[in-house]
């Protein structure tokens, strides 16, 4: 009986120690693997995620007034969208189409036959002891000047005068008292108010001149008819001159530049192609960036703060922005930041003019807060409102050493999306 009891014994040993054996197995095989982290000081840098507007302040058509009288030829484009140019910066190279040398052969043309009758007419006036220094000739000749010159400028102030007003030409008059009544109409441009005072002054000039002459004694006299022809060919020559110049001039551009600062949203010419001036050449901002427009309702401080790193996210490239102005008004929904991307975001945009108004994701990385107790952001175990972490410590335990683990709740000081902060660890009971 009492070997019984003894072998009994040690078969129940055996057992538990089997058991204890199997169960330390299992727990082996079964119970999960952790990793043991310690706090690594770090700088937590908060990350959020926005979207802006793409905006082209002070978008503007450029054109070239010289092309529609006198067409040119692009031989050479030097910029692309998206560039940043200084005035004085080369555009591109041009040539003159080939009507203005045609244009310059039928003028010189012109002018060699004019000069020639001129130098006939003055042989003829010789003849006829025509006196060129006389006071006579010489009031003539201001007489007859001064006439073409107030022709021209009532031409010019009636055109201009039919575009401001619903003025016909019957009730445009240009005498003194004409002209008292047309400067008393309300809103009218200036150009035209100076232009009606300029010709009122050459008008009483004009007036003693006739005075002075006395023009009815030369009605049929021939020295005023050959003084008449006399000036009319001298206005004709300087006119023609005056076109040959600007004909000269125009042959003369080799090069079209930039007049002002600012950004190439967009190239409107290719090389070859012949610019008669009636499209624009390109399209650019003036002085002002394009800017990107995030609208901040509703949003912290921490989100928006002056000194965070903004980045624009497009066609999966990223580029930098900077803030350049934050516009608050309070009780109104339209806070909003303005950024301005890298110039390399408008040069890879190709065409910045078709991106206005797209919404664009912008990512603002807060700076954060230097921390000794950084953690991968996967240490957190979140219940409801509140946050928890793992936390094991080492005990004496039947079989040695074991880890004691516990979930505990802690308070977050700062986090993203890799990392977290943890401001105090509670007490392990």
């Amino acid at each position: 009986m009492k070997k019984k009891a003894i072998r009994i014994g040690i078969i129940f040993l055996i057992v538990i120690i089997a058991c204890v054996f199997l169960s330390r197995t299992l727990s082996s095989v079964w119970t999960p693997k952790a990793e043991f982290l310690k706090p690594v000081p770090r700088r937590i840098l908060r990350d959020f995620k926005l979207q802006g507007t793409v905006e082209l302040p002070d978008a503007r058509d450029i054109y070239w007034s010289d092309a529609v009288e006198y067409p040119m030829v692009i031989k050479a484009v030097h910029v692309n969208a998206g560039d940043t140019v200084a005035a004085g910066d080369v555009l591109f190279d041009v040539e003159a189409y080939h009507s203005v040398d045609k244009q310059l052969d039928k003028h010189f043309e012109t002018l060699d036959a004019l000069i020639a009758s001129r130098l006939k007419l003055r042989e003829t006036m010789l003849k006829r002891n025509f006196n060129f220094d006389s006071k006579k000739t010489e009031l003539t000749f201001s007489y007859l000047e001064m006439d073409k010159d107030l022709l021209r400028l009532r031409a010019e102030i009636t055109a201009q005068l039919k575009e401001e007003t619903p003025l016909s030409d019957e009730e445009i008059s240009f005498s003194k008292e004409g002209l008292e009544v047309l400067s008393q109409i309300p809103d009218l441009s200036e150009t035209i108010m100076e232009q009606l005072a300029a010709y009122a002054q050459m008008q009483q000039t004009f007036d003693e001149l006739v005075t002075e002459l006395d023009t009815s004694l030369y009605g049929y006299n021939a020295h005023f008819h050959m003084a008449m022809e006399w000036i009319a060919l001298k206005l004709e020559i300087d006119r023609l001159e005056k076109d040959i110049s600007e004909l000269l001039r125009i042959k003369s551009i080799t090069q079209y530049k930039a007049e002002n600062k600012g950004i190439i949203y967009q190239i409107d010419v290719k090389v070859g192609q012949i610019y008669r001036g009636e499209t624009p050449l390109y399209q650019h901002s003036i002085e002002n960036n394009p800017f990107m427009i995030v609208n901040t309702n509703g949003l912290s401080s921490e989100v928006i703060a002056p000194e965070n790193t903004y980045t624009l996210h497009y066609d999966d490239k990223t580029f930098t922005c900077e803030m350049i102005l934050r516009q608050i008004k309070l009780g109104a929904l339209n806070d909003h930041i303005y950024l301005i991307p890298e110039g390399s975001f408008w040069r890879f945009a190709i065409n910045p003019a078709r991106i206005k108004g797209q919404m664009l994701d912008i990512t603002s990385s807060a700076r954060g807060s230097f921390t000794e107790s950084g953690y991968p952001a996967t240490v957190l175990v979140k219940k409801g409102d509140k946050n928890y972490i793992f936390v094991a410590k080492m005990e004496k335990g039947l079989w040695g050493d074991e880890y004691r683990v516990r979930l505990v709740e802690v308070q977050i000081n700062a986090y993203n999306d890799k990392y977290v902060a943890l401001s105090y660890w509670p007490q392990f009971d």
